[in-house]
């Protein structure tokens, strides 16, 4: 029926043995699948099986371990025991012996876990009572149930008892009486068939699965085995073997009975068993072979029929391509008149219809080259014309167009050549280009010829020199492209333009530009010129060094990104200057900004810009103007930190002056009680504390004070040296940081108040100290130095001491450094923010100047510029000596009375008499009437303000008058008079800030009495 080499045929066949391949592949792997899942789900029932078993065995010995305790516990059982001796046979021991046994039997009766309940001896281990009669008597003394049953409850595992041939399991308990002695052991005899049947049977096991508890020593734990089968069973098993090697697991093995089995093992190590839960592998994989066989089967029966469907599908498929193939082979042979009936919509109806379609076409397509042959004579005739046209075109250009081939030869020149370099065109013909280019240029035209062949589509545009026919050279611009590849110009084209006249403009704009820059240059402002698009133009050396960008790589690039400009303090508002001025085509006013370097250094201006406008005054560029004025800042910035210090000041005067009067009194009358106190250790000791934390706050008050005094310090000649010495010595006492001095023996000494002086040193000390806190070296150095204008310092020419106090500490923030002079101003958690700007505002004072530098990581360094003195400094030998008792009489005013009541009570313990008065008034009319009485005092002592009345300067005045050899001391908490720093000008003798101490007192009396 079937041809042997026929589509039908290779179809059917093909077909059915891929169809087999599959079924037989999909039935193997049906196979490994359901017997893989069969496996775990039989696994999995099994190890859950093995839990449950495991944990009812558990249950099931905890149940009777609880029910011998309890027993243990009973009172009667307790209360009996007393009774029985090891050895007795009386009536008592009797008597008890019976109704424990009864006891015990009626409770083991109920407890179907319990073989056998007995009581031991506490000391031999003799079975005193049992529930087995027959074993009373009986020594246990060697079982380890009696020994740990003694002290507490205790399992022992399996053992072989005496005269049995199936082991057992014994729990133990001791029985205590009432004060917790052991009185005998309580010992029960598991029941290991009732644990057989509660525990180890499962009745929903089908037949061919079972549970087993197997032994090291015992094996199997079944009594019920018939006779002979126990000895027939094969202990050596996977299952077992593995479980009492302690291990738990799963597999398929052969088992005891030597059937295999899938199954489960466990290790219960507490009791050395093991539990084994099996089942038949045959019966366990039942189901997996049934789903095989039924997809097996499936699969035979699906390929019956589907071999009867392809057969009647592929003949479906087979007509219309033996139709298709008859067709074709008639179309082979030119017959074009051949069709194929169309049958169905599918796949070979559209094939059928494609093959017709494809004859349709060819029958045009015949058709149409007839046409197309005409066409193309007509196309060349038109070509001819077109020809004819661009050839006019050509030559009438004021450009040059000239052919060349791959050698440079000249295959067409236009006749613009004659107008422009003055040569005839037709003997340019057949010449080489490089006759008429300029010598130095020859080299660089044949590279750029070769380029072009090289690369051809990639026009080149570059200016050579060419002769004129008057010999002179024009410059002309080249455009060349390698049309090689085009048949119709085979050969190189190129457009040739004479660009002379605006090379000799561009060069003398060039030299317009070259004396623009030198001007630009010497001009000290930043200047930047743009186009009409923003891109700059011009770039002088001030505008590169403010922004840090090379003319080379500014110029042609937009203003924009140049010029990165921002409002002060305001870094997100970019500033387009160029923009703003081409855009709106007016002058942008100066105004104050910040331009931003390259490397991210940022410098503060005073920037401008202009437009640049043509005649019908439309902007087409930009003029930028930017001014530096770093050093305009800094003196702006000198001045707002002296107007703010000086505005702190005066609030800080009036707060010192007051507090310190205050303070005097406080301060005064401890320093008193304190004396007073003398031999009571407790109590001066508290006094000295309270002292002390009032220097503490007279200490603020000093820096409050210098802050405000306004006035010129007590100056003297003083060593610097001497006084870094000291003062860095004192603050160091104690600290991890090591000093490193660098001082000349030949420093000179400055003018300074030396109190004042310390107090900077100290500050700068102890900043330095707090930014090491681990340690490390601070180094200190001095010297003479003369400053000039063109050090850029605020100070006046001259000779000055320099200071310099460097730290390896973190550094200070470049934001903080603008404001750490400021009053009140610190980074720390400890600290007032006074120390840094009493500094600032002592050396302003001094005439001198102080500065900082900081690198964060690597530390800080604060320099500080003094005025040198001439004069010989004043030693420390020179200084008077305080003396500890005084005598004579004193004067005191103060409009304070607790001033008063307090300082004339120290006056009179130092052994003065003292007289005390509230104002100027009242001090110069009792001076006046002791003057009258011959008895005239010592010594005055007088406030230098005292409000609503006549002040310590104009008591001291009239004083004068009436006594010229009078002795006056001034005292204030606060002035800006300059009668504090000048005492002696306005006739005092000696002067004391507030507060004080009895022994700051007596120094200034003996100064001012010059003892």
């Amino acid at each position: 029926m079937f041809r042997p080499r026929s589509l039908l045929v290779r179809l059917i066949a093909s077909f059915l043995s891929l169809l087999l391949i599959g079924i037989a592949v999909s039935s193997f792997f049906s196979w490994i699948q359901a017997r893989t899942t069969v496996e775990k789900v039989v696994y999995d029932e099994l190890q859950a099986a093995a839990s449950v078993k495991r944990a009812d065995l558990q249950e099931w010995v905890e149940r009777q371990r609880k029910q011998i305790m309890l027993m243990s516990q009973l009172p009667d059982v307790r209360i009996l025991c007393e009774d029985l001796a090891p050895d007795g046979d009386g009536p008592v021991f009797v008597e008890a012996q019976d109704y424990l046994r009864g006891l015990l039997s009626s409770v083991t009766s109920s407890v179907p876990g319990l073989a056998e309940v007995f009581i031991l001896s506490r000391e031999k281990g003799k079975v005193l009572v049992s529930t087995n009669e027959s074993h009373e008597g009986l020594d246990r003394s060697g079982q380890a149930y009696f020994e740990m049953g003694r002290d507490g409850v205790f399992l022992q595992n399996l053992y072989l008892p005496e005269g049995e041939s199936f082991p057992a399991m014994t729990v133990s308990a001791p029985i205590k009486d009432s004060q917790g002695e052991t009185l005998a052991v309580l010992a029960g005899r598991l029941n290991l068939d009732n644990m057989n049947k509660e525990v180890m049977v499962w009745t929903s096991f089908q037949e061919g699965r079972e549970v087993l508890l197997v032994d090291r020593r015992f094996g199997i734990l079944d009594k019920h085995v018939a006779p002979g089968q126990r000895e027939s069973w094969n202990l050596n098993t996977e299952g077992v073997r593995k479980s009492l090697a302690g291990a738990s697991g799963y597999g398929t093995y052969i088992n005891h009975a030597g059937r295999k089995v899938m199954g489960v093992y466990q290790w219960i190590r507490e009791w050395d068993l093991g539990l084994l839960v099996e089942v038949d592998e045959k019966r366990g994989l039942a189901q997996a072979r049934r789903i095989a066989g039924t997809v097996l089967g499936t699969g035979i029966i699906v390929a019956c029929i589907l071999a009867v469907a392809v057969y009647f599908i592929s003949l479906r498929f087979v007509r219309p391509v033996t139709a298709i193939t008859r067709a074709t082979q008639a179309a082979a042979k030119g017959d074009l008149t051949q069709k194929v009936p169309v049958r169905s919509r599918d796949e070979m109806g559209v094939l059928a219809e494609n093959f017709n379609s494809m004859i349709s076409q060819l029958q045009a397509l015949y058709a149409a080259m007839e046409v197309k042959i005409d066409q193309v004579q007509q196309a060349k005739e038109t070509f001819a014309d077109r020809e004819k046209w661009f050839r006019a075109l050509i030559e009438n250009a004021t450009d040059i167009v000239t052919i060349l081939n791959a050698n440079g030869i000249i295959t067409y020149q236009s006749p613009s050549v004659e107008r422009i370099l003055g040569l005839d065109p037709v003997d340019m013909v057949g010449r080489s280009i490089l006759d008429w280019f300029h010598p130095q240029d020859a080299d660089k035209f044949e590279e750029l010829l070769l380029s072009m062949i090289e690369r051809p589509g990639m026009p080149k545009v570059t200016e050579f020199r060419l002769r004129h026919r008057d010999g002179t050279w024009r410059i002309l611009e080249l455009l060349g492209n390698n049309l090689l590849a085009d048949p119709l110009i085979d050969g190189v084209i190129l457009n040739i333009r004479e660009v002379t006249e605006r090379r000799q403009a561009e060069k003398a704009l060039e030299e317009e530009k070259e004396r623009l820059a030198v001007t630009l240059r010497s001009i000290g402002d930043g200047v930047i010129a743009t186009d009409g698009k923003g891109l700059i133009r011009l770039f002088n050396e001030e505008a590169q060094r403010l922004t840090g960008w090379s003319v080379s790589d500014a110029l042609g690039r937009p203003a924009r990104d140049v010029l990165h400009i921002h409002h002060v303090n305001r870094e997100d508002d970019r500033l387009d200057l160029a923009g703003a001025v081409l855009t709106s085509g007016r002058v942008e006013p100066r105004g104050d900004a910040m331009v931003v370097s390259m490397d991210g250094v940022s410098t503060p201006i005073s920037s401008s810009a202009s437009p640049i406008t043509d005649e019908i005054g439309r902007a087409i560029g930009a003029i930028l103007i930017l001014r530096d004025v770093t050093q305009r800042r800094k003196y702006e910035t000198e001045l707002q930190k002296m107007d703010k210090l000086e505005s702190i000041g005066v609030l800080a005067g009036g707060i010192a002056h007051d507090f310190n009067n205050i303070l005097t009194g406080v301060l005064g009358s401890i320093s008193l009680a304190k004396l007073y106190g003398q031999g009571n250790e407790k109590v001066v000791s508290k006094l000295q504390e309270a002292e002390r934390a009032c220097l503490t706050a007279r200490e603020l008050t000093q820096q409050l004070l210098t802050f405000a005094r306004g006035g010129a310090p007590v100056k003297e000649s003083a060593s610097l040296a001497e006084l870094l010495k000291e003062c860095v010595g004192f603050v160091l006492s104690g600290s991890k940081v090591r000093c490193e001095y660098s001082v000349p023996e030949d420093l000179m000494p400055a003018e300074v108040d030396a109190s004042q002086i310390r107090q900077v040193i100290q500050n700068l000390v102890i900043n330095a100290t707090q930014a090491m806190p681990q340690g490390g070296i601070l180094y200190i150095s001095a010297q003479n130095v003369e400053v000039e204008e063109k050090d850029n310092l605020p100070l006046p020419p001259g000779q000055y001491v320099e200071m310099s106090i460097r730290d390896q500490g973190e550094g200070i923030p470049p934001e903080d450094l603008s404001n750490i002079f400021d009053p009140y101003f610190t980074t720390k958690q400890e600290g007032s923010g006074l120390g840094l700007a009493t500094a600032y505002s002592i050396v302003k004072k001094h005439d001198g100047h102080i500065g900082v530098e900081s690198v964060l990581g690597e530390g800080t360094s604060f320099t500080v510029y003094l005025p040198a003195s001439d004069s010989k400094p004043v030693s420390k030998e020179s200084r008077a000596q305080v003396l500890d008792r005084g005598q004579g009489k004193v004067l005191l005013m103060d409009d304070e009375r607790v001033v008063r009541d307090v300082t004339g009570e120290i006056l009179e313990f130092l052994g003065f008499a003292v007289t005390t008065v509230a104002d100027g008034a009242q001090a110069v009319a009792a001076y006046k009437d002791a003057m009258e009485k011959s008895d005239p005092y010592t010594i005055v002592i007088m406030d230098l303000t005292v409000p609503g009345g006549m002040g310590g300067k104009e008591a001291m005045e009239k004083i004068w008058d009436l006594d010229k050899q009078a002795k006056a001391i001034v005292s204030s908490g606060y002035s800006q008079d300059p009668i504090m720093s000048e005492f002696r000008q306005f006739g005092f003798s000696g002067v004391i800030a507030k507060p004080f101490t009895p022994e700051n007192l007596m120094r200034v009396i003996n100064r001012a009495l010059d003892l």
